[in-house]
């Protein structure tokens, strides 16, 4: 491929925009890096954990019967610190068998799934901090 009429520099977007007859970076947007737009998500996605993750340590300990406190932060603890780090190589391997695709739809069934029981659940919904 001629460099003087190269969009990217890069052969792969190169080739992949030949086809298309345009420089790579304007015929395939699948192959145009997002970073701004992966950094915005990635953000959002990090603030609204953390904000998740303190109301739902807020409303443990306020729900929860004093003298089993230390036991019910104990196991929420161990599932939260514990086991995700414990799933990724299931994750994983998962992957390399079916693709990114399905994992990431199966992961984001079981996170809809989750949110379908806390909703189900007639004593969360109606639980509130004390003011």
């Amino acid at each position: 491929m001629d460099r003087r009429h190269s969009a990217s520099g890069d052969p792969i977007t190169d080739r992949a925009g030949s086809a298309g007859g345009s420089g790579g970076r304007h015929r395939c947007p699948g192959l145009r890096p997002r970073r701004p737009r992966g950094g915005r998500g990635a953000l959002l996605v990090g603030l609204l954990a953390g904000l998740s993750g303190a109301l739902c340590g807020a409303l443990l300990q306020t729900q929860a019967d004093p003298a089993c406190l230390g036991r019910v932060t104990a196991v929420a603890s161990l599932v939260s610190l514990g086991f995700a780090p414990l799933s990724m190589p299931l994750s994983a391997a998962a992957i390399g068998a079916f693709g990114t695709g399905p994992v990431f739809v199966t992961s984001a069934a079981v996170c809809g799934l989750g949110g379908v029981v806390v909703l189900s659940a007639k004593n969360l919904r109606r639980a509130e901090l004390p003011t």
